[in-house]
């Protein structure tokens, strides 16, 4: 364990308390830009998202992937590895054979306040999905979420049974907004609560 002395140069703001508060250095926090890979049968999520500057995920495929193609947390809680996401484009991919959420976002904060997100700004755009019976974005304390110009098509499957997966879940989230897009097979479900 490493422990470490930060000094302030102006009062802690209210509400900081010694156990209660995590601290991230957010002058190291990168800018990310993924393009033109191709993710295939990855036992774990292909992409964790975990930075507070701009990521832009663009041209990728994402193919049979067992955990979310895109995970985007802030585990300041458990791991104490990262914050929150502030700008998030994912824009023109190819998802195909998920077997979980395509995209997770799931902060580890314990109140859940969508006046107060965790996470903002995330925007799906002008990408394609191809899956069975999985839910494309399940999302929580997000502030801006945007899902437009996207085509999902459910997967043809023998003698399978009707789809019970909503297309989107979102918890204790806000501002969000799902319009344009192309659905084949299966409903424009959602679940949504605070």
């Amino acid at each position: 364990m490493t422990t470490m002395t930060v000094t302030f140069d102006r009062p802690v703001p209210t509400g900081v308390e010694t156990g209660g508060t995590v601290v991230e250095n957010i002058t190291a926090t990168p800018s990310v830009v993924i393009s033109g890979n191709v993710f295939r049968d990855v036992p774990t999520r292909g992409v964790l998202v975990t930075t507070l500057r701009p990521v832009l995920i663009t041209g990728n495929r994402f193919d049979g992937m067992s955990m979310a193609s895109i995970y985007v947390s802030a585990d300041a809680y458990q791991w104490y590895e990262s914050g929150p996401v502030a700008d998030l484009t994912i824009r023109g991919n190819s998802f195909t054979r998920p077997t979980g959420p395509v995209i997770f976002v799931e902060p580890t904060n314990q109140v859940i306040a969508p006046a107060n997100p965790v996470h903002h700004n995330i925007s799906v755009e002008h990408n394609t999905f191809d899956i069975g019976d999985v839910t494309v974005v399940n999302a929580k304390s997000v502030g801006g979420f945007g899902f437009a110009g996207n085509t999902v098509r459910r997967l043809d499957e023998p003698d399978h049974p009707p789809y019970t997966s909503p297309l989107f879940v979102f918890h204790g989230s806000s501002g969000i907004r799902i319009a344009h897009n192309h659905y084949d097979r299966g409903l424009n479900t959602a679940v949504v609560s605070d």
